[in-house]
């Protein structure tokens, strides 16, 4: 679990069962291991991916969070409990080159 700035709890889990298939938007329903609780007024969100989350990283000074999810590296946008789309985050997902794990941020405070 991992408690953002402005009031998102975002909660993963592994070995959950996943409905529907990220790759065939048209199959339906599409869930995974990832809910967004927000505190302020008791909404819950479950993100259309699939996939054990293993890592969850939120920072003080931006309005994301980052997911280890299915082994990719996502990025949340926490003010619209959406997948952040930007031009140098074009899917939501940061490129990595094999299997991510976990998600640590680097405090120089």
């Amino acid at each position: 679990m991992d408690l953002t700035t402005n009031g998102q709890l975002f909660i993963g889990s592994s070995n959950c069962t996943n409905i529907g298939n990220v790759n065939n938007p048209t199959g339906g329903e599409i869930r995974g291991c990832l809910s967004i609780y927000n505190i302020s007024n008791g909404s819950v969100i479950f993100p259309p991916d699939n996939g054990d989350v293993t890592g969850l990283q939120g920072f003080t000074t931006r309005y994301v969070e980052y997911v280890a999810e299915g082994g990719q590296l996502r990025v949340y946008d926490t003010t619209k409990d959406i997948l952040l789309i930007n031009d140098f985050v074009p899917q939501g997902t940061i490129d990595i080159v094999g299997f991510v794990g976990d998600v640590k941020a680097i405090d120089f405070f």
